[in-house]
């Protein structure tokens, strides 16, 4: 759909809960349910999706946050105003779906407090409704699925990261992750100290491969790896460009 991850997956995150709340309205699971209310947090659920949907890749940030805050707002009220204990809990494993989207999308310390919150809130909504004792064990298994998704969430996208930034073969820095260096430093107003920067690349490699294998080829690489990694300094950054080709950035170095 040309949307970020973030994007696309709140997108689909509000339409799955407006087609919920859509099957509350038509099969209440009461009598006594609020009917206006809800058709208010549906509404909203479906201008939120066509925000999304119109803004695309240029959804900022902040919006993505907001519409998370109004959802575990809107998951709270639910709980609250549920008539009985299995419609209570039913609106509080909403939540697990907040765990799992700011686990996965949002930078693990920012997910954590998002995760406390509304377990915190969830414990005082069920303390507030007189339904703390029969709900405690509900409560606690939420709150123990939402903290295991996001220490899961946050292992697999750590994981993910750094291979996606690192050479799997020796260890190093890969193009993508010189580019992002580059990305992130490029915008430093601060005065630049010198610094140097060194390529290298093996020579006769190819004869390596061509004699020996590409199986020996691999453990020269690997072997040159570890050997940068031996000597240079904490502060040195080294990158595998491709190939047999390597990169040292050296910071307070001159030529």
């Amino acid at each position: 759909l040309g949307m970020p991850g973030p994007v696309w997956t709140m997108a689909l995150w509000f339409s799955a809960a407006c087609g919920i709340l859509v099957l509350t309205l038509v099969f209440p699971m009461n009598a006594a349910a609020r009917t206006p209310l809800r058709g208010v947090v549906l509404l909203y659920g479906i201008a939120v999706v066509v925000a999304l949907l119109v803004m695309r890749n240029r959804t900022p940030m902040w919006f993505l946050h907001v519409q998370t805050l109004v959802s575990v707002a809107a998951s709270l009220w639910l709980v609250h105003i549920s008539l009985l204990p299995v419609g209570a809990v039913t609106a509080g494993v909403s939540l697990i779906v907040v765990a799992a989207y700011v686990g996965f999308w949002m930078a693990r310390r920012v997910a954590l407090v998002y995760v406390t919150v509304f377990c915190c809130g969830l414990l005082a909504v069920f303390g507030v409704g007189g339904n703390l004792p029969s709900l405690l064990v509900p409560w606690a298994l939420i709150s123990a699925i939402c903290l295991g998704l996001l220490a899961s969430f946050g292992a697999l996208v750590s994981h993910m990261n750094e291979q996606l930034v690192t050479d799997p073969l020796t260890g190093l820095l890969n193009r993508s992750g010189m580019a992002a260096l580059v990305d992130r430093r490029g915008d430093d107003t601060r005065t630049p100290s010198p610094r140097s920067l060194m390529v290298i690349d093996l020579d006769q490699f190819k004869e390596i491969n061509d004699r020996l294998g590409h199986l020996a080829g691999d453990r020269t690489l690997m072997g040159f790896g570890e050997a940068l990694r031996d000597v240079i300094r904490p502060d040195d950054i080294a990158f595998r460009s491709g190939g047999d080709e390597f990169v040292l950035i050296l910071p307070r170095t001159e030529a």
